[in-house]
């Protein structure tokens, strides 16, 4: 079977507020299946993702900064040229 969504949810409101939830989604020729998570489950697989998450979060954040220290860096120049 073939993993076809994966759901991760935190709790908003009520006596599990702040757990998480999910649900995994499976299927194959025959059908599909989809399992219940629990908030155990949910951590770890959270755990499994947080470094790429963490990564992909510093390059996106870079890329996005990149262009303002580069402009930053041109407008300090051309002040110190006395332009």
């Amino acid at each position: 079977m073939l993993l076809q969504d994966l759901r991760l949810t935190r709790r908003s409101f009520g006596k599990d507020e702040g757990k998480m939830i999910g649900s995994a989604e499976f299927s194959n020729k025959q059908g599909k299946v989809t399992i219940k998570l629990t908030a155990e489950q949910c951590d770890k697989i959270l755990r499994v993702c947080a470094d790429s998450v963490i990564e992909n979060s510093k390059e996106a954040a870079e890329m996005m900064t990149a262009g303002f220290i580069e402009a930053k860096a041109v407008l300090i120049e051309g002040d110190s040229n006395g332009n």
